[in-house]
């Protein structure tokens, strides 16, 4: 288990070096002078304009920036942002916090509900529950976060008049219900499904019918015995779906004005400030790929065969 997590934990440094070679990389084939929107809208002068791009180092060469970035980054230091002009990682830390609420409180609801409706459809294979659910899950999957979003709004915010439509307001329990619960049920329809589809094989197997065969009741032989074992899958996806809660929120925090850092990227996007972009889309990814790390190990933790598939893979490949 320890050398698993550790090799785990190994990858995690290469991964990060490639994601911020990555949006590097993308950001410098962006469309626009990185000099002229630090510049505003004013006309500058040649000389102002010269002395800008010596601020900004962009006349180097490609992999002189990136060294220079990489040496800024291990200090710390996610650039200034070019509209704000103030520091990346203080504008993060203002909107991360609102971003990271907002998703535990989504992933509570995703789990709430997926893994109820999921666990009930396989209870009652091939009922009308089961296959309304399954329905409604596809359903759910296949409709844009955007809309739903909006349908929300529309139902409980304008016509009911039940829950607030946009911002933090307060920061009370009731601003957080639509965008999270928008969130929450795109991933729970695919958390409903894993969970429906884990617990349908274990219920099947020979030592689900021995115990219901030696008496067992019925919720013993569900919450002793067969979700314990059907708990990998759920828990790889759950854990997974946390952090695209984080990195997919952005439409959710557009639609209802959340103050968070999907937002905060959204509008870096349309204004070009690239600082603020890497900085933000690092920071996401980071998330991403630490709620990963922890993930596989917990994974391991609950299924022994998982730690021991890269050594079985190993072997066979030195075969």
């Amino acid at each position: 288990m320890l050398a698993f997590g550790v090799r785990r934990i190994l990858w995690v440094a290469p991964i990060l070096i490639g994601v911020t070679l990555i949006l590097f990389l993308l950001l410098h084939v962006l469309p626009g002078d990185q000099a002229r929107i630090l510049a505003g809208y004013r006309q500058p002068s040649d000389q102002a304009m010269i002395n800008i791009k010596e601020k900004l180092n962009t006349e180097a060469p490609l992999y002189t920036q990136y060294k220079d970035y990489l040496i800024s980054l291990g200090r710390g230091d996610l650039g200034t942002s070019f509209r704000n002009q103030r520091p990346v990682s203080s504008i993060i830390a203002e909107s991360l916090p609102s971003s990271l609420a907002l998703a535990s409180f989504a992933l509570f609801l995703e789990l709430l509900i997926g893994i109820s409706a999921g666990a009930w459809a396989a209870i009652r294979r091939d009922s009308f529950f089961d296959r309304m659910s399954m329905v409604s899950a596809a359903v759910l999957i296949a409709m844009p976060v955007f809309l739903l979003g909006l349908l929300l709004q529309l139902v409980f915010g304008v016509r009911l008049r039940w829950l607030p439509v946009s911002g933090l307001g307060d920061g009370g329990l009731n601003f957080y219900i639509l965008p999270s619960l928008v969130l929450a049920l795109v991933a729970a329809a695919y958390l409903a499904r894993v969970t429906r589809s884990s617990l349908i094989d274990v219920l099947s197997s020979d030592y689900v019918q021995a115990a219901r065969a030696n008496g067992l009741s019925s919720s013993r032989v569900l919450f002793v015995h067969a979700l314990k074992n059907a708990l990998p899958p759920i828990v790889t996806v759950a854990g997974l779906h946390f952090g695209f809660l984080i990195g997919s929120a952005v439409a959710t925090e557009v639609v209802f004005n959340w103050p968070g850092l999907g937002h905060r990227l959204f509008l870096a996007v349309l204004e070009r400030d690239r600082p603020l972009i890497i900085g933000a889309a690092l920071v996401l990814s980071t998330i991403f790929i630490f709620v990963n790390l922890l993930v596989d190990i917990l994974n391991a933790w609950l299924n022994p065969l998982a730690r021991v598939d890269g050594k079985q893979e190993g072997l066979e490949a030195k075969a």
